[in-house]
This record gives C-alpha cells, sequence and structure tokens, in this order.
C-alpha cells in the first residue's frame, strides 16, 4: 500500500508526460484547432495548468536522470523548480536536499530557499563539485544517521584531522633525568655546607 501511495503522489509525472505528448505531437488536432482549446474542453483545465503540469514533469525526469533519489513529493514542489534547467536545476536541487532535512521539503520551504529567505549557499564560494557515485555515498551515508552532508563531511574531516597526540621524544626524558639527578646533587651540596657552618 505505501509503495502505490508513493506511484500515486507522482501521478501528476505521468500526467504530465502525456500532455507533452499530445501537444508535441499535435495530436488535439483531430477534434480541436488549437491546445488551448483541447485544454479547456476535454480536460476541463486551463492551458496555463497543463503547461505548469507538464513542466514539472520535465523537473521530475531531469532529476531523476541526474540520479537524485529524493525528488519532489508532488506537483506544487516540482512546479516551483521549473524555471531551472541543466546545471541550475541540479544545483539548486542538490542545494535544497543537502540544506533541508527529506521529510520537511515542502513547497513552502523550498520557495522560501529560492526567494533566499532560508540561508543559502552561492555556488561559488561554497560548493564544489565530486564525482556523483562520491556525491550520493555521502548524501546516503549523511542521511542514514540523520545529518545534513555539510555536517557529515565536517565530522569526518574532524575525525581525520584530530590534533595529534605529541610524538614522545625520549631524548626529553632523559635530558630531564639528568637535570632532576643535577638538582639533587645541588640540593644535597646546599645541605652539606648548611651542616659544616
Amino acid at each position: 500500500m505505501t509503495h502505490q501511495i508513493r506511484l500515486n503522489s507522482l501521478a501528476f509525472v505521468e500526467t504530465g508526460l502525456i500532455a507533452f505528448k499530445i501537444r508535441a505531437m499535435r495530436l488535439y488536432k483531430e477534434k480541436y484547432d488549437n491546445f488551448t482549446d483541447y485544454c479547456h474542453i476535454e480536460l476541463g483545465r486551463s492551458r496555463s495548468y497543463i503547461d505548469r503540469l507538464i513542466n514539472a514533469s520535465r523537473v521530475i525526469l531531469e532529476l531523476i536522470e541526474n540520479g537524485f533519489s529524493v525528488l519532489p513529493r508532488n506537483e506544487s514542489q516540482a512546479r516551483l523548480l521549473s524555471c531551472f534547467t541543466g546545471s541550475e536545476l541540479i544545483w539548486r536541487w542538490r542545494a535544497i536536499v543537502e540544506t533541508i532535512v527529506p521529510h520537511k521539503i515542502t513547497a513552502q520551504n523550498i520557495s522560501a530557499f529560492l526567494n533566499g529567505t532560508e540561508e543559502t549557499i552561492e555556488p561559488e564560494s561554497e560548493f564544489f563539485w565530486l564525482p556523483r557515485y562520491l556525491s550520493d555515498h555521502i548524501f546516503r551515508y549523511a542521511l542514514a544517521i540523520g545529518m545534513t552532508t555539510q555536517n557529515f563531511i565536517v565530522m569526518l574531516l574532524e575525525q581525520i584531522f584530530k590534533p595529534a597526540k605529541p610524538k614522545t621524544n625520549w631524548r626529553d626524558f632523559e635530558k630531564e633525568d639528568e637535570w632532576q639527578s643535577d638538582l639533587e646533587k645541588l640540593i644535597e651540596e646546599g645541605k652539606n655546607i648548611i651542616d659544616s657552618t
């Protein structure tokens, strides 16, 4: 049942793809002069709504093609990203997924992130690209322990680059022993001088 719910929540993708095919191949021409009439009469929807559905579907497909396993969960979330394509879409979605905990990815939070009311990360100053397989591994490990990717990487780096314990230099101990021995001799000589007076 859970699988069915997840599948149905992405039904808009299939609907958008079918609408795109009808529009691109002009299959509506059999009955209608234009796509707008087809949308209004056959689908009972506005042309702008169907266009938004098509664009939201494109977003989902592009994210899937680029290896994302965390996707927008509904049409309203995907629609917010439809003004981006290619590397800009990939960068924005990766930033969202790495900044917002997956169960808190909502249309409202995506909108806040894209509009800059959430703390954003500028790609020129804060991002570096990793091979997708490596990035996906890091993301999955971080997600498994409930951390953001950034915090997970920081944790790893702190473990790797812990300040090393100073190396023991045995010569220092030998010098300290010599110093201690000399100090004891001086104390003994001082006692002898005091006793002789």
